[in-house]
């Protein structure tokens, strides 16, 4: 038998109880969101800058040149591959290195009109004569001295640190990604070689640039 002097919540109690929990979710889902968006942004460039790290070591290793570029056969896949002659990826192909972005993270095919780089290209000129390369469409190759490196068209064999065109312009690579939201991952490799993530939050100002990379 119940006790008399025992009792249970009202109907009224449980709502409120209900409402507050409500409230307190409502208030944490814009930052749990976000916690969540950077992950998936710093996991991918890591990926990515590791592939780079790969390529850069299997040049020095095997003393020839070792590329990585995007998927462009399917770019949906939001997939970077490693290989030695610049051909195009084959799926599930045996020794092939692969990195892959995470959980709607895509890939830039080019530098977005919308996004200011300054502040990336500053890194990496650091104020001398170079040129920042956007890829894909150009594979971030590395020579083997482990400096990143330009392919000349029809011989993969031959990557040069000089633009054929200018020879006081040496290479240096970015590559973006972002999400749905407007975030943004970016990787870059100097010319000596240096491989670094950066993120770059909506809204992020007051650093000297316009868009603040951190």
């Amino acid at each position: 038998m119940l006790s008399k002097g025992r009792r249970g919540f009202s109907l009224v109690e449980l709502l409120v109880v209900v409402a507050i929990i409500m409230l307190i979710t409502a208030l944490a889902m814009p930052q749990l969101q976000r916690v969540l968006t950077t992950y998936r942004l710093d996991t991918s460039g890591h990926s990515v800058a590791g592939l780079l790290h790969q390529a850069r070591l299997q040049a020095v290793r095997n003393n020839q040149p070792a590329y990585t570029q995007f998927d462009t056969t399917n770019p949906s896949a939001n997939l970077v591959y490693m290989n030695s002659d610049k051909s195009a990826y084959v799926p599930g192909a045996a020794g092939v290195p692969v990195a892959t972005t995470n959980g709607g993270v895509a890939l830039q095919a080019t530098n977005p009109p919308n996004i200011n780089v300054d502040q990336l290209t500053t890194y990496l000129v650091g104020g001398n004569t170079g040129v920042v390369v956007e890829a894909p469409g150009t594979p971030i190759g590395f020579s083997p001295r482990g400096v990143p490196c330009l392919g000349l068209s029809g011989n993969p064999a031959l990557c040069t640190q000089q633009d054929p065109t200018n020879s006081n312009k040496v290479p240096t690579f970015l590559w973006l990604m972002t999400t749905r939201n407007g975030d943004w991952e970016a990787v870059t490799v100097t010319a000596g070689g240096k491989i670094k993530t950066w993120q770059l939050q909506r809204g992020t100002t007051g650093c000297g640039y316009s868009k603040c990379w951190q």
